[in-house]
């Protein structure tokens, strides 16, 4: 099922493109290796999950190479999504077993992380922005970050009014 949904990455790259291409292979899995696409970036690098043995690493699979992304030594990562710059954000594990959200670019493995034990970021745009969700002690937010900085979207959305929906009534 993990080839197959591999599989229809490339394809809907291609066809988004409308380049032609042939339909490759990402990786020769084995019982103690695989790799599980999660994203798809504007280049067509495709961001997902190696798994080493028991251990779980967010990777980039680009040009039939496939780079794993480490955090704190052994302890796992995850990738939810890539730019056409190769920066991926996801999450790391600490020693200690909470989750970060951390983004990896040229010069490396960013821990991004500001407070409470849980923190992850779920996709990034092509200026390099990330967005996920954090807990606290006051609960459940999310977050953009960008420029160095954490924004707590609970914060801005307090303020945010929302109308009541309309009722609409559909004649058959």
């Amino acid at each position: 099922m993990k080839r197959l949904v591999g599989l229809a990455l490339v394809l809907l790259s291609a066809l988004a493109s409308g380049q032609q291409y042939s339909v490759r292979v990402l990786f020769n899995q084995s019982q103690s290796n695989e790799f599980s696409p999660i994203g798809l970036s504007p280049a067509g690098a495709v961001c997902g999950t190696f798994r080493m043995g028991t251990r779980y690493y967010g990777s980039l699979w680009e040009s039939g190479a496939i780079t794993i992304y480490y955090g704190y030594g052994q302890y796992g990562t995850g990738a939810e999504g890539v730019n056409s710059s190769r920066v991926e954000a996801g999450d790391v594990t600490t020693s200690n077993g909470d989750s970060h959200a951390a983004i990896w670019d040229s010069a490396g493995f960013h821990d991004i992380h500001q407070s409470g034990s849980y923190s992850d970021c779920s996709g990034i745009n092509q200026r390099g922005s990330a967005c996920g969700d954090f807990e606290d002690n006051a609960g459940d937010h999310s977050f953009i970050y960008r420029n160095g900085q954490m924004i707590d979207l609970g914060s801005i959305l307090e303020s945010v009014t929302i109308p009541a929906p309309t009722r609409s009534t559909i004649s058959m």
